[in-house]
């Protein structure tokens, strides 16, 4: 009888095999005789792609995830996007939240996995590689999504897209035990609930020994406006691992993946400020004469971080050879972020590009630590725990540190911003 049931199941799925390859190779000719006759390729957009395997599950839970973060008008503690994002992500997100939050506005999106080929499992590509300090996953994924932003229950602006969405995916490895215990109030915890702080106390820690977790998620645009920055973006090519081994001959433990995130950390609380104190966080200089530019913004999308093959600094003007280099007892570096920032304009969302030119420094003994377990940091005028996410400043006693000795300051900052677009806008 089990013999039986086995052989009718094994026939089943050899049909569905023979069915899914004929399929495809009709998908294929027809593909073939459009390319013949000059049309364009066949159009897989909206054709629903499932999963297969763990990582499809995992990008689609935390999909998911986010969709119902943005969706909720209130914030809740330890939420499922919280455990499944890496502790800078997770600041990101939450700066974005407060500033939506503040303007009343929320997010609706639906998303799907969807065919990029004739062949379904196209739809989910993988690079794997350790840089340093992380072991990286970098996964793109095919898919349609309609994000629709909303104010008091009324259609503020929808945007689709339909190319792909790019998600880093960062593991390190355990130190110490699963249950953390406050050191300030005793509560027994864990990672995923000390991303925010102690549920109980509040203390702050930093979190980096995380595995498996998501630390971006970047749609794949292209910018609102051509001609923007066109001369600076021929002088520059995209920072990537050669950018990285570079870096690491000074500072060998240095992560791409986690200077990346923490330079979108520092675009997110100065797009995201309410005050001067907010928005020169990580700065030395200062930048309150870009809040009204920005006191509108509640969605970034982040396109691209650039070094320079030579670049002048944005203040002074003084050349430098390298976009990386140690002199006079710093570490210094040049980069450019290119970002479509979604704006609250008359009652509506609409759309401007925003092309900026960096640099920042630290101090030359600041260099990349191991991998190290949950840790807080002490503020030497008041006692009270410190987030370096959150900048110089002790939120209690106003003490500031001097961030060179810890993280990547902002020394120049240059921004060209685009006029706003149309807000029915569809990428690609």
């Amino acid at each position: 009888m089990d013999s039986k049931v086995s052989d009718k199941a094994r026939e089943k799925a050899e049909r569905k095999v023979a069915q899914m390859q004929k399929q495809w190779a009709r998908e294929y000719r027809i593909a073939w005789f459009r390319r013949l006759l000059g049309k364009r390729p066949m159009q897989y957009k909206k054709i629903p792609v499932y999963d297969w395997n763990d990582r499809c599950s995992q990008i689609r839970t935390f999909r998911n995830a986010y969709a119902d973060f943005f969706r909720s008008a209130s914030y809740t503690e330890n939420s499922d996007l919280q455990s499944q994002s890496t502790q800078l992500f997770w600041h990101r997100m939450y700066l974005q939240k407060l500033r939506m939050k503040r303007l009343g506005v929320t997010m609706d999106m639906e998303s799907q996995r969807v065919k990029r080929s004739s062949l379904p499992r196209d739809s989910v590509a993988e690079k794997s590689y350790f840089d340093g300090r992380y072991e990286n996953d970098e996964v793109n994924e095919a898919i349609y999504a309609k994000r629709t932003f909303l104010k008091e229950g009324k259609n503020i602006g929808t945007f689709r897209d339909f190319d792909s969405v790019n998600y880093s995916i960062l593991s390190a490895k355990q130190q110490g035990p699963d249950e953390i215990v406050c050191p300030d109030c005793g509560n027994i915890t864990t990672r995923d609930d000390l991303i925010d702080g102690c549920d109980f106390c509040g203390t702050k820690f930093s979190v980096e020994d995380i595995s498996g977790r998501i630390g971006g998620f970047d749609f794949q645009i292209e910018n609102i406006k051509e001609g923007i920055a066109d001369k600076a973006r021929e002088a520059r090519y995209y920072f990537d691992e050669g950018a990285g081994n570079m870096v690491r001959e000074y500072d060998p433990n240095f992560s791409f993946r986690n200077f990346r995130a923490n330079v979108f950390n520092k675009m997110a609380a100065i797009h995201y400020a309410d005050d001067s104190t907010q928005i020169n966080a990580f700065s030395d200089i200062d930048l309150g004469g870009m809040r009204e530019e920005y006191r509108n913004i509640v969605n970034i999308d982040f396109s691209k971080l650039g070094l320079y093959d030579v670049h002048y600094f944005v203040e002074s003007g003084r050349r430098a050879h390298n976009n990386y280099y140690v002199e006079d007892g710093m570490q210094k570096i040049a980069c450019s972020v290119d970002m479509v920032l979604f704006g609250l304009v008359d009652g509506k969302i609409l759309l401007r590009n925003e092309y900026v030119e960096l640099e920042l420094e630290k101090s030359a003994d600041c260099k990349t630590q191991n991998i190290c377990g949950p840790s807080v940091f002490k503020c030497k005028g008041c006692g009270a725990s410190l987030s370096l996410m959150d900048g110089k400043a002790c939120p209690y006693c106003g003490r500031e540190l001097d961030m060179r000795n810890y993280d990547w300051v902002i020394t120049g900052y240059k921004s060209r911003l685009s006029d706003y677009g149309r807000s029915d806008r569809e990428f690609n």
